[in-house]
């Protein structure tokens, strides 16, 4: 393909979408980080249980996320006896709700042409459940930078996810094996959740 060819594709694609290449890259690395963390969300719900993945799976396949999440924190407060894991699994719960808000708001959001361009680093979502005869209109920040971001807090999210899994082998201490993992501090967890809350408290009054 020529230099022009793919000038003219890309061109295509921004007329179509609103968005930059490198906006389309992001949203799609979003779309597999998060089905990966989803998958990885199942596989705390079902070492907390104390379940082989053929009957977690059984479970969990068909559960809505919201659904997810409330079974895995029943399952967490009631099988995790080490208080350490446990308040470090249930951050994980929450950070993993807070991040499902983030990627609904900015992947599911409608791309807003800024003034005088063919460009969007705004989303809109719109909202008539008040059932008063009014749209709310909620703008996000769907910018190559919000999205960028947003990758961070899903990688970080992966390795909460993945040592919360780990660790709950046992679940009533901490195992003692030597399992090599790269441990995600509570401290950093805390943080974004309160970042991508805080983050969605900003929009939500736009």
């Amino acid at each position: 393909m020529s230099h022009s060819d793919a000038n003219q594709e890309a061109i295509a694609r921004l007329l179509l979408t609103s968005l930059t290449d490198n906006q389309l890259l992001l949203i799609g690395e979003i779309a597999v980080l998060w089905n990966n963390n989803e998958f990885l969300f199942e596989h705390l719900i079902w070492r907390a249980a104390g379940w082989e993945q053929e009957i977690g799976e059984l479970v969990t396949a068909d559960l809505l996320s919201a659904s997810r999440e409330t079974l895995a924190k029943n399952i967490i407060e009631r099988n995790v006896n080490a208080s350490e894991w446990k308040e470090y699994s249930l951050a994980t719960v929450e950070f993993f709700t807070e991040a499902r808000i983030t990627r609904n708001n900015l992947v599911h959001s409608l791309p807003a042409l800024e003034p005088g361009t063919f460009l969007s680093s705004v989303g809109h979502k719109r909202s008539a459940k008040s059932g008063k005869g009014v749209l709310k209109t909620t703008k996000y920040d769907i910018s190559a930078k919000a999205l960028s971001d947003f990758t961070l807090a899903l990688n970080d999210l992966r390795i909460a996810l993945r040592t919360s899994e780990i660790r709950l082998r046992g679940f009533a201490s901490p195992p003692t094996d030597d399992t090599p993992i790269t441990l995600l501090e509570i401290s950093e967890i805390r943080n974004w959740i309160d970042r991508l809350h805080s983050q969605h408290r900003s929009e939500g009054k736009a």
